[in-house]
């Protein structure tokens, strides 16, 4: 027999993703090679803090996504071990750029 109690150390919000935002990513995505891109909601199974900071944007009249870039992690996330595959990084940085100039965001 097991007994669990569970202590609530903190709390967080939800947010949900800007729909218009979400496709110009996913759109961009599309035309980096090696790269594919899912507009599916997923629930996350943690905290994050980023929720408040999608919340306060859209609050103001901005759009906020949040993003998810898979690499492969040897050791899993969170650990002293992590590492991720660099390789997977520029694509993703690509995707990005190339969204938000396609919704009018120019470089400073």
């Amino acid at each position: 027999e097991l007994e669990v109690e569970i202590t609530p150390a903190g709390r967080t919000t939800t947010a949900e993703c800007s729909r218009p935002l979400a496709e110009a990513v996913a759109r961009a995505a599309e035309r980096v090679p090696n790269l594919r891109a899912t507009l599916e909601p997923k629930a996350a199974g943690g905290s994050e803090d980023a929720t408040y900071f999608m919340r306060r944007v859209q609050e103001r009249g901005g759009q906020a996504i949040y993003a998810c870039v898979g690499s492969r992690t040897p050791s899993g996330h969170h650990t002293p071990r992590f590492d991720i595959a660099e390789s997977d990084i520029a694509p993703a940085v690509q995707a990005l750029a190339t969204a938000l100039l396609a919704i009018g965001v120019n470089p400073p």
